[in-house]
């Protein structure tokens, strides 16, 4: 009879003890999704932002490598078409960029490549030129909307994933390159996402341009 009393005591102290984890584990998943919706956009910005930097560096480290050490042999036929084929290669860092945005989602080559083009014709680094009648390329494009529309490729295609099945090679480039591409890049007379000032082209290209090593 003198162990009842403990007995009820302890259960007691177990339930109270009980209470407030129960109240603990029913918060815990609402918790838990919301670190992950975070995390999972943390984790997108921050891979779109790894392959920007990477794609940025790849794309004008030629050209501001080599432009200011063959400016110092004159005309010579070499040295102007390595500098020329520098700055072709710097038209090219969107499609760099693209390309290594695609690569951190481990996307799949096809994929990686739709995702590069769309960046690139995105950019705006290429544009008709009516009185040239031609396409024209200069600088580096601008470099938000080349992670505006690579990132819009990419949320694309994890979406669309293999619904495209055997017509994938076909369906993909048209759909998604030129659909998502065309929110970067409209030329008709009229601008989407470059309707608005191109602060960041104006300032990237001469720096990139000007750029040189203290040789």
């Amino acid at each position: 009879m003198a162990g009842d009393p403990t007995k009820g005591l302890s259960a007691a102290v177990e339930t109270r003890a009980d209470a407030p984890m129960q109240g603990e584990r029913k918060s815990t998943p609402q918790a838990t999704t919301a670190q992950a919706i975070s995390m999972t956009m943390t984790a997108f910005i921050n891979k779109v932002l790894s392959g920007t930097a990477l794609g940025v560096i790849i794309g004008l480290i030629p050209n501001a490598v080599l432009s200011g050490i063959l400016k110092y042999f004159g005309t010579n036929t070499f040295a102007v078409t390595l500098t020329q084929v520098a700055a072709i290669f710097q038209i090219a860092t969107p499609l760099i960029i693209g390309g290594l945005i695609a690569l951190q989602f481990e996307l799949k080559p096809l994929q990686m490549m739709v995702t590069a083009g769309a960046a690139f014709v995105g950019s705006g680094v290429v544009k008709f030129n009516p009185a040239m009648k031609a396409y024209v390329g200069a600088g580096t494009g601008d470099l938000i909307n080349t992670m505006i529309t690579a990132s819009i490729a990419v949320l694309a295609l994890l979406w669309i994933k293999d619904r495209f099945g055997s017509t994938a090679v076909i369906a993909m480039p048209i759909l998604v390159g030129c659909g998502v591409a065309i929110l970067g890049y409209c030329y008709c007379h009229s601008l989407l996402l470059l309707q608005r000032p191109l602060a960041m082209s104006s300032i990237a290209s001469p720096l990139s341009n000007r750029f040189s090593w203290p040789f």
